[in-house]
């Protein structure tokens, strides 16, 4: 069954939460560096500090993009590599 982006955007708050608590870091999404394509959205992260100060000492170190399919399937995608290669 195929998802809309309110759905993608309610499975990617899950998975950020997931890894808030892997991290202990509270994470927040980059809206604005949102990606739609033809299978589904590229969603940016940081951590909410960076998101609310700006300032890079605050920023995360290798985080790639969260990848949600149109089907509703997540993928962690490699921050060393273009989110293109990896769908």
């Amino acid at each position: 069954m195929k998802i809309n982006a309110e759905r993608a955007f309610k499975i990617l708050g899950d998975e950020l939460d997931k890894l808030s608590k892997e991290s202990g870091c509270e994470l927040g999404v980059i809206y604005e560096d949102t990606i739609q394509t033809k299978d589904g959205w590229i969603f940016f992260y940081n951590s909410s500090e960076f998101l609310i100060t700006g300032d890079p000492m605050d920023s995360l170190a290798g985080n790639g993009p969260v990848f949600i399919s149109r089907e509703g399937d997540v993928k962690v995608l490699d921050s060393g590599r273009d989110w293109e290669e990896q769908l």
